[in-house]
C-alpha cells in the first residue's frame, strides 16, 4: 500500500511539473522519486521469489552492468540514428518516438525493449570482461575467490 502511495505522490508531482513547463518532470532526483525508490526496495527485500534468472549473478555483475549501460545505451542510440539515417545535428530518433509512436502502451513497449536491450547488452559485456584480465575494471579483486552460490552461508 506504501509502495502504491508513493508511485501516486510521484505521478501527482510529475503532473504538476508538467503543468509549471518542466521538461523532465518525472526526473529521479525529484524528492517523490527518491520516496519511492526506497518504498520498492523494502517491497523488493520482503518478496520470498528470486526476482533475477539464474544465469545472472546479482552479487557479482551489478556493477558492471551499472558502469557499463549508460556506455551501451548511448552508442545503441547513436547507431539507431545512423541506422535511420539521421542528420548529426537535430533531434534523434529516441526524442521523436512520442510523434512516431501514437498509444500509450506503443510507447511503454518501445521503453521496454530499449531498456531490455540496454540490459542485455551491459549484461553481455560485463560477463565478458569478468572473463578477462580486465574483471578489476568492474570490481572484481585479483585472485579473489568467487562468490558463494545463491542461498549458500558464506562467514563474514
Amino acid at each position: 500500500g506504501a509502495a502504491l502511495a508513493g508511485l501516486a505522490l510521484v505521478l501527482a508531482e510529475g503532473h504538476h511539473f508538467l503543468q509549471k513547463g518542466y521538461y523532465d518532470a518525472y526526473s529521479v532526483l525529484n524528492p517523490s522519486n527518491q520516496l519511492y525508490a526506497l518504498l520498492v526496495l523494502v517491497v523488493l527485500l520482503k518478496l520470498r521469489t528470486r526476482l533475477v534468472p539464474s544465469f545472472i549473478n546479482v552479487r557479482k555483475e551489478s556493477y558492471g552492468i551499472y558502469l557499463s549501460h549508460q556506455a551501451i545505451a548511448s552508442v545503441g542510440r547513436g547507431a539507431v540514428d545512423l541506422a535511420a539515417g539521421l542528420p548529426q545535428h537535430g533531434p534523434a530518433l529516441f526524442d521523436r518516438v512520442p510523434d512516431m509512436v501514437p498509444g500509450v502502451a506503443g510507447r511503454v513497449l518501445v521503453w521496454f525493449l530499449w531498456c531490455a536491450l540496454v540490459y542485455a547488452g551491459s549484461l553481455l559485456l560485463t560477463k565478458a570482461i569478468l572473463r578477462s584480465p580486465w574483471a578489476w575494471l568492474v570490481g572484481m579483486k585479483k585472485n579473489a575467490p568467487p562468490p558463494p552460490a545463491h542461498g549458500s552461508l558464506h562467514p563474514l
